[in-house]
């Protein structure tokens, strides 16, 4: 994965999360976790991955919420599956 391409995926990741959440301002890095540091509950996670499936036209396994604990998690996933090229990403801003 380049680093372009970790970039954009982690770009509309962070989108995903910041509207689900109504959270415009928060720091999220490849490293925060989604339960400890924005303290996601069930329904959170829920909302974020049906978002971000909407996003990315893909699937999540129905484990998502458990398997996926930060955001790098997330970006490896979603980099590993066939997603349009970078140049297709709508970014959101």
């Amino acid at each position: 994965m380049t680093l372009d391409a970790q970039g954009a995926i982690l770009d509309k990741v962070v989108a995903a999360i910041r509207d689900a959440l109504y959270i415009p301002n928060q720091a999220i890095t490849l490293a925060t976790r989604l339960v400890d540091d924005l303290e996601l509950d069930s329904l959170d996670l829920i909302t974020t991955f049906l978002d971000m499936e909407e996003d990315f036209g893909v699937e999540f396994p129905h484990d998502a919420p458990a398997r996926f604990r930060v955001v790098s998690d997330i970006v490896v996933w979603l980099n590993n599956c066939k997603l349009p090229k970078r140049s297709e990403l709508r970014l959101v801003a």
